[in-house]
């Protein structure tokens, strides 16, 4: 259910967010609930990191691609902590 939220946000910010908006065809609503749900699950990661059982659910046409590519882990778990470090310094910490 969908439920209407003011916020206050730097005029400069919204019209470039805006502008983002357009040039993706979604609505600011959407990205801003995208965005939120991002970092949900980045603090969810958090968690899972830090000893807590959360896992994310996965889409069906994701499910269906597991398995179809080589993955090494460990590469890839360095690449997904260090983009997780920069993201939560910009966004969280910044």
């Amino acid at each position: 259910m969908a439920k209407k939220l003011t916020l206050n946000i730097d005029e400069n910010i919204i019209e470039e967010a805006k502008k983002y908006a357009r040039k993706k065809q979604k609505s600011l609503s959407r990205i801003v609930q995208d965005y939120l749900k991002f970092i949900i699950k980045l603090n969810n990661k958090e968690d899972s990191i830090s000893g807590k059982n959360t896992e994310t659910e996965l889409s069906p046409t994701v499910k269906k691609l597991l398995g179809s590519v080589k993955i090494d882990k460990k590469k890839l778990e360095k690449i997904t902590d260090e983009k997780f470090k920069y993201l939560k310094e910009k966004y969280l910490e910044g």
